[in-house]
């Protein structure tokens, strides 16, 4: 009788392990697979791709690709396998208002397909999100998965390994297709990201899983892996972000004196060898001059083009209408086609109401985040405190703040922060059950007690 409990449990965990194994290697499938409908493949020039009529075979996969999601999240739904209480009354369910505004913009829009077919694919990802259930806690491993991805194609272009595929090919041939300059420092770029997107989504997974209380063996080790990730893409936003993050876990798990003595350190062992720090400010600089890094590498003229786009129309352009209308440059192709700016980019494409909705957004995830964080303030002294919300929220709003963040087409930031909404959003409502079902418990087995306690009172008497 002794040895039957044990060996039941064991079977139990056994049992659940076998069923979760499926549930990740679908997941690995999926995210591969829009990670490989979003990556750049083709090697022409824009001139050539229009002069071709503008549709490749990356074109037609992306197109295919979207639609068969589409039809996916729509049976979903169907069968009512999205979970909503991960949208309702959450940033999702602002993020959810700002794709139907997006949606609605393609009746006025420049671009009205364009507009349309971005817009839904926004809508496709949150209802596929939201239908994932429990795997949404996994954002981590898309992270590393992402990071992996980049490695991968980054060594084998590096050793020339390119299996006649000419997407496959150096960090410098890669950033200047997406329009870099070959004057700039080598920058950590490949087909499937940008330098910048792929910094601040290891820049996510950096901050989120050294913020995770839980010690498993390797976690440090991919701490690193993601920080070095981020160092070697020379994103200012992105570094800036995670030290904000690393910060903040600091202070809040009350290290910061370590972390102040670790900070001049490495401040005294830079300063202690002759040239160093000017080798650091040349990278740093990214062999841009001066006046470039004054102007926030190109930004001021942005934002500066973008108020006077703002005066035009209080309602926008259309979602990603600016793909078709530049900011910067008259062709298609040829220009900047986004703000650098989420409040710029969203008044853009969708005037106040699309402003509404990213601040809202952003104020119900800062909200969610400070909840988690500080729970005693609701939930008693006795609730844990879930620093990782808010500490991954600070590379989330660099990358708003100095790029256009969440109100883009769908790229893997935008899957890293809907699948972090989700996720944060399922924590809070976690916490707030459990609490309730504690203390109806305590309540319970209180009347219970003084039940018992006043019948043998009176048997005594």
């Amino acid at each position: 009788m002794t040895h039957a409990r044990p060996t039941s449990l064991n079977a139990c965990n056994l049992h659940t392990r076998l069923e979760q194994k499926p549930g990740v290697f679908w997941l690995t499938i999926v995210s591969l697979w829009v990670m490989t409908t979003m990556a750049t493949f083709r090697s022409r020039s824009i001139d050539d791709l229009l002069g071709s009529g503008g549709i490749d075979f990356q074109v037609q996969y992306q197109a295919i690709s979207w639609t068969i999601l589409g039809s996916i999240s729509a049976l979903l739904l169907l069968l009512g396998k999205v979970d909503f209480s991960l949208v309702r009354r959450g940033p999702l369910a602002w993020l959810l208002a700002f794709a139907a505004l997006g949606v609605a913009s393609s009746l006025y829009s420049l671009s009205p397909l364009i507009t349309l077919y971005y817009s839904i694919q926004s809508i496709v990802l949150i209802l596929l999100v939201c239908a994932i259930g429990k795997n949404v806690d996994k954002i981590y491993y898309i992270v590393c998965l992402y990071a992996a991805l980049n490695w991968i194609v980054l060594i084998m272009g590096t050793a020339g390994f390119g299996l006649g595929l000419d997407w496959i090919t150096t960090a410098e041939e890669s950033y200047v297709r997406y329009g870099g300059s070959r004057g700039e420092l080598w920058r950590f770029s490949t087909a499937f990201g940008h330098p910048s997107l792929i910094a601040i989504v290891a820049a996510m997974g950096a901050v989120g899983l050294a913020a995770q209380r839980s010690r498993w063996s390797g976690k440090r080790l991919i701490v690193g892996w993601l920080t070095l990730t981020v160092v070697l893409t020379l994103s200012r936003t992105a570094i800036a972000g995670m030290a904000a993050g690393f910060l903040v876990i600091a202070v809040l798990r009350h290290k910061i004196s370590g972390t102040l003595a670790t900070i001049c350190l490495l401040a005294a062992l830079v300063l202690s060898i002759p040239g160093l720090d000017e080798r650091l400010v040349n990278v740093f600089m990214r062999g841009q001059s001066s006046q470039d890094f004054s102007s926030l590498t190109g930004r001021s003229e942005i934002y500066s083009a973008a108020l006077q786009r703002l005066e035009q129309a209080w309602w926008g352009e259309g979602f990603r209408s600016l793909r078709g209308r530049p900011l910067i440059g008259e062709q298609w192709g040829h220009g900047v086609s986004h703000a650098h700016n989420l409040v710029l980019q969203a008044s853009i494409d969708l005037g106040v109401a699309g402003v509404l909705a990213v601040v809202m957004c952003l104020f119900s995830l800062t909200r969610d985040a400070v909840r988690l964080a500080f729970p005693s303030r609701r939930l008693g002294l006795s609730a844990a405190s879930d620093i990782e919300p808010i500490a991954v929220l600070f590379p989330i709003l660099a990358f708003c703040a100095l790029d256009s963040g969440f109100a883009m087409n769908v790229n893997v930031f935008v899957i890293a922060f809907v699948m972090f909404c989700a996720s944060t959003r399922r924590k809070v409502a976690q916490q707030a059950p459990a609490t309730r079902y504690d203390s109806t418990e305590f309540v319970t087995s209180q009347v219970t007690f003084n039940h018992t306690m006043g019948r043998r009172y009176q048997c005594l008497r």
